[in-house]
Protein backbone atom coordinates (compact mmCIF):
# COMPACT_ATOMS: atom_id res chain seq x y z
CA UNK A 1 0.00 0.00 0.00
CA UNK A 2 1.17 3.50 -0.55
CA UNK A 3 0.85 5.87 2.22
CA UNK A 4 2.14 9.71 1.62
CA UNK A 5 4.49 11.54 3.75
CA UNK A 6 6.63 14.82 3.21
CA UNK A 7 9.64 11.74 3.64
CA UNK A 8 7.60 9.56 0.76
CA UNK A 9 6.56 11.38 -2.33
CA UNK A 10 7.40 7.52 -4.88
CA UNK A 11 4.56 5.90 -6.19
CA UNK A 12 3.91 2.92 -8.46
CA UNK A 13 3.93 4.35 -11.89
CA UNK A 14 1.60 2.97 -14.96
CA UNK A 15 2.09 -0.47 -16.15
CA UNK A 16 1.20 -1.41 -19.98
CA UNK A 17 2.81 -3.67 -22.67
CA UNK A 18 5.32 -0.97 -23.29
CA UNK A 19 6.50 -0.67 -19.48
CA UNK A 20 5.50 -4.23 -18.30
CA UNK A 21 5.79 -5.08 -14.85
CA UNK A 22 9.21 -6.71 -13.94
CA UNK A 23 9.63 -7.68 -10.40
CA UNK A 24 7.52 -8.49 -7.22
CA UNK A 25 8.15 -5.21 -5.90
CA UNK A 26 5.97 -3.47 -8.63
CA UNK A 27 2.21 -3.26 -8.77
CA UNK A 28 -0.43 -1.94 -11.03
CA UNK A 29 -2.40 0.74 -8.89
CA UNK A 30 -5.27 2.66 -11.09
CA UNK A 31 -5.92 5.53 -9.64
CA UNK A 32 -5.84 9.69 -9.49
CA UNK A 33 -2.42 10.96 -7.55
CA UNK A 34 -2.21 14.90 -6.74
CA UNK A 35 -0.04 16.96 -5.26
CA UNK A 36 -0.62 20.14 -2.92
CA UNK A 37 0.14 23.54 -3.76
CA UNK A 38 3.81 22.63 -2.27
CA UNK A 39 4.29 20.03 -4.26
CA UNK A 40 3.51 16.67 -1.87
CA UNK A 41 1.34 13.89 -2.76
CA UNK A 42 -1.63 14.44 -1.28
CA UNK A 43 -5.22 13.08 -1.25
CA UNK A 44 -7.33 15.83 -2.46
CA UNK A 45 -6.66 17.92 0.80
CA UNK A 46 -5.16 20.64 -1.13
CA UNK A 47 -5.72 19.36 -4.85
CA UNK A 48 -3.26 21.31 -6.97
CA UNK A 49 -2.12 19.60 -9.42
CA UNK A 50 -2.54 15.90 -10.86
CA UNK A 51 0.33 13.75 -11.21
CA UNK A 52 -0.94 10.53 -11.78
CA UNK A 53 -4.54 9.51 -13.14
CA UNK A 54 -4.75 5.97 -14.75
CA UNK A 55 -8.18 5.01 -13.95
CA UNK A 56 -9.22 2.83 -16.08
CA UNK A 57 -11.45 4.94 -19.03
CA UNK A 58 -15.22 4.78 -19.55
CA UNK A 59 -15.73 2.30 -22.53
CA UNK A 60 -16.23 4.67 -25.26
CA UNK A 61 -14.41 7.73 -23.60
CA UNK A 62 -14.04 10.27 -26.40
CA UNK A 63 -10.75 12.38 -26.30
CA UNK A 64 -12.34 15.67 -27.32
CA UNK A 65 -15.89 14.99 -26.34
CA UNK A 66 -17.06 17.32 -23.18
CA UNK A 67 -15.01 17.28 -20.06
CA UNK A 68 -12.00 15.63 -22.01
CA UNK A 69 -9.89 17.79 -20.64
CA UNK A 70 -10.90 17.57 -16.87
CA UNK A 71 -10.93 13.55 -17.29
CA UNK A 72 -7.81 12.69 -19.47
CA UNK A 73 -5.13 10.44 -17.74
CA UNK A 74 -2.38 11.48 -16.78
CA UNK A 75 1.70 9.77 -17.04
CA UNK A 76 -0.04 6.59 -19.09
CA UNK A 77 2.82 6.99 -21.72
CA UNK A 78 1.49 6.18 -25.13
CA UNK A 79 -0.25 3.31 -23.70
CA UNK A 80 -2.87 2.66 -26.14
CA UNK A 81 -5.42 1.30 -24.23
CA UNK A 82 -5.94 5.01 -23.19
CA UNK A 83 -6.41 6.33 -26.48
CA UNK A 84 -8.73 4.64 -28.25
CA UNK A 85 -11.83 4.29 -25.72
CA UNK A 86 -11.97 0.92 -25.00
CA UNK A 87 -12.48 0.78 -21.43
CA UNK A 88 -9.47 -1.47 -20.95
CA UNK A 89 -6.11 -2.16 -19.69
CA UNK A 90 -3.29 -4.46 -20.43
CA UNK A 91 -0.46 -5.09 -18.22
CA UNK A 92 2.57 -7.45 -19.33
CA UNK A 93 4.22 -9.16 -16.53
CA UNK A 94 8.13 -10.05 -17.57
CA UNK A 95 9.31 -11.28 -14.07
CA UNK A 96 12.20 -14.11 -14.46
CA UNK A 97 11.61 -17.28 -12.94
CA UNK A 98 14.47 -17.42 -11.21
CA UNK A 99 13.74 -14.03 -9.09
CA UNK A 100 10.80 -16.36 -7.68
CA UNK A 101 12.56 -18.94 -5.80
CA UNK A 102 10.32 -22.23 -6.10
CA UNK A 103 7.45 -20.99 -7.94
CA UNK A 104 5.21 -23.18 -9.75
CA UNK A 105 2.21 -21.17 -10.75
CA UNK A 106 1.08 -17.57 -10.71
CA UNK A 107 -1.91 -15.61 -10.39
CA UNK A 108 -3.25 -12.07 -11.01
CA UNK A 109 -6.19 -10.47 -9.27
CA UNK A 110 -7.92 -7.44 -9.97
CA UNK A 111 -9.07 -5.60 -6.60
CA UNK A 112 -10.84 -2.22 -6.19
CA UNK A 113 -10.48 -0.30 -3.26
CA UNK A 114 -13.22 2.25 -2.72
CA UNK A 115 -11.06 4.14 -0.23
CA UNK A 116 -7.32 4.03 -0.25
CA UNK A 117 -5.78 3.94 2.96
CA UNK A 118 -3.69 7.13 2.47
CA UNK A 119 -7.02 8.51 2.24
CA UNK A 120 -8.32 7.84 5.72
CA UNK A 121 -4.99 8.35 7.15
CA UNK A 122 -4.50 11.87 6.22
CA UNK A 123 -8.40 12.85 6.69
CA UNK A 124 -7.45 11.53 10.09
CA UNK A 125 -3.90 13.51 10.42
CA UNK A 126 -4.71 16.44 8.53
CA UNK A 127 -8.51 17.33 8.66
CA UNK A 128 -10.96 19.16 10.91
CA UNK A 129 -14.25 19.97 11.27
CA UNK A 130 -17.26 18.06 11.59
CA UNK A 131 -17.45 16.29 7.79
CA UNK A 132 -13.80 14.67 9.25
CA UNK A 133 -15.61 13.85 12.32
CA UNK A 134 -18.49 11.90 10.85
CA UNK A 135 -16.46 10.29 8.32
CA UNK A 136 -13.75 8.71 11.19
CA UNK A 137 -17.17 8.31 12.72
CA UNK A 138 -18.39 6.28 10.30
CA UNK A 139 -15.39 4.27 9.42
CA UNK A 140 -15.12 3.20 13.10
CA UNK A 141 -18.85 1.96 13.49
CA UNK A 142 -18.46 0.35 10.14
CA UNK A 143 -16.08 -3.12 11.16
CA UNK A 144 -15.25 -4.09 7.91
CA UNK A 145 -13.06 -6.87 9.29
CA UNK A 146 -16.61 -8.72 9.88
CA UNK A 147 -16.88 -9.00 5.99
CA UNK A 148 -14.01 -11.03 4.29
CA UNK A 149 -15.19 -10.22 1.31
CA UNK A 150 -13.78 -6.77 1.55
CA UNK A 151 -11.31 -6.62 4.14
CA UNK A 152 -9.29 -3.98 3.98
CA UNK A 153 -11.86 -2.26 2.40
CA UNK A 154 -10.57 -4.35 -1.51
CA UNK A 155 -13.09 -5.99 -3.69
CA UNK A 156 -11.99 -8.75 -5.74
CA UNK A 157 -12.77 -8.09 -9.27
CA UNK A 158 -11.15 -11.09 -10.87
CA UNK A 159 -8.55 -13.19 -11.33
CA UNK A 160 -6.99 -15.47 -13.68
CA UNK A 161 -6.18 -18.23 -11.30
CA UNK A 162 -2.88 -20.10 -11.14
CA UNK A 163 -1.16 -20.63 -14.37
CA UNK A 164 1.87 -22.77 -14.33
CA UNK A 165 5.29 -21.55 -14.72
CA UNK A 166 7.58 -24.53 -14.53
CA UNK A 167 8.63 -26.85 -17.17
Amino acid sequence: MEFFSPAQQSFQPHFWTENPITSDAQVQIYEELVTDPQGLLTSFLSLDHRVKDNRIQAQGRSLTGPGADITAPVRTGSDPSYKRGCGCSVVRYEVPLTAVVGASAVRATLFYQSIPPYYLRQRLEQGHGSDIARLITFVKKLKISQYPAIANWKLQIATSGAINVGP
